[in-house]
């Protein structure tokens, strides 16, 4: 299966080169936030370019076994995607830097959110029970894991969102999220090959093979995102990422792993909320700028810096995951 890695970067290169002439040419160019002066230069730099690994899933789907848990994967990253991607729209349409309102972004991702929570609920692969990190147990929400799930899409897609605001960050991180994650359901593969389970290991093997394909995308797109970027994944990509965090997590067993080794995202998330509700309650800020990496980026850290920063940090999360997290001896089950 690694080789989908290789197949997903040599798909995801040839998007790019295909689709970052047509951005061009569309002038498809992503408006920036006129009060971060260190991105003035990066007006017009073109947007959409999470196609480029949106496409590598949408051919994917032709060969994957249809309702299986990687086919539905696949199709909750490209729903979200399309929120994004029509997001992204509007700001070029209208060249300004908002798009959707937020009550329709809000709208759009709870309905979605809940169609895919109650599916997670009812399916047999992966119902209630979610794994509890460091602890070793296993709890089971029942009903309530639908409004878990619907946190945690409705967060994670967000956060990611949040997170995609400096050269290559957000694909960044995320590449070893991936990298993580499916080193941490190997494990329970491992586990559930152990006790002859078929069919859990079949829908393992197609998850695992949709994740190689979708980091190997992510490693092309880093490229051409890296610092200095020649092409931002938008919206389009953001959303599509955060859906994928958040499905491959929850599609495993593994939600409240993003606590964790998605702590990168948390930190978008938590300085955004923080800095909001202490304005509102005394007028002054708690950061120069939020979400936590402009802050950095205003006390003077470059972006290469910040990005090295925060992998860093999801690296750490991933070992300390790894080394007192898991159980190996079955406690995934």
């Amino acid at each position: 299966m690694p080789e989908f890695v290789i197949v997903g970067i040599f798909v995801s290169l040839l998007c790019s080169f295909c689709i970052l002439p047509l951005l061009r040419k569309l002038k498809a160019g992503q408006p920036v936030l006129s009060y971060v002066n260190e991105h003035k230069g990066k007006s017009g730099t073109p947007t959409m370019g999470g196609l480029v690994f949106i496409i590598p899933l949408l051919i994917a789907l032709i060969f994957i076994k249809p309702h299986s848990l990687a086919f539905v994967s696949v199709i909750i990253i490209i729903a979200y995607g399309i929120i994004g991607f029509l997001d992204d729209f509007i700001k070029i349409k209208f060249k300004h830097n908002e798009g959707l309102k937020p009550w329709q972004k809000i709208i759009s991702q709870i309905v979605v959110s809940l169609a895919v929570s109650f599916y997670c609920y009812n399916n047999e692969f992966i119902g209630s029970d979610v794994y509890i990190p460091f602890f070793n147990t296993v709890i089971d929400f029942g009903k309530w894991s639908v409004l878990l799930y619907v946190f945690i899409f409705i967060a994670a897609t967000n956060s990611v969102n949040l997170t995609d605001g400096l050269d290559g960050l957000a694909g960044s991180v995320t590449t070893v999220y991936f990298v993580f994650l499916i080193l941490f359901i190997y494990i329970k593969h491992t586990y559930f090959v152990s006790l002859g389970s078929v069919l859990i290991t079949k829908e393992y093997d197609y998850i695992l093979s949709v994740m190689y394909l979708l980091t190997g995308s992510l490693i092309a797109f880093l490229i051409f995102n890296a610092f200095p970027a020649r092409m931002f994944m938008g919206d389009t990509g953001s959303m599509a990422l955060g859906a994928a965090v958040a499905t491959f997590s929850v599609f495993t067993g593994f939600s409240f792993f993003i606590l964790i080794l998605g702590v990168t995202y948390v930190i978008s998330s938590i300085s955004v909320i923080l800095q909001v509700l202490y304005y509102k309650a005394t007028k002054k800020r708690i950061f120069l700028m939020a979400p936590f990496h402009h802050h950095l980026q205003m006390k003077g850290l470059s972006e290469v810096r910040i990005s090295v920063i925060y992998i860093a940090v999801t690296v750490v999360a991933g070992i300390l995951l790894l080394c007192y997290g898991i159980d190996f001896q079955g406690g995934l089950a």
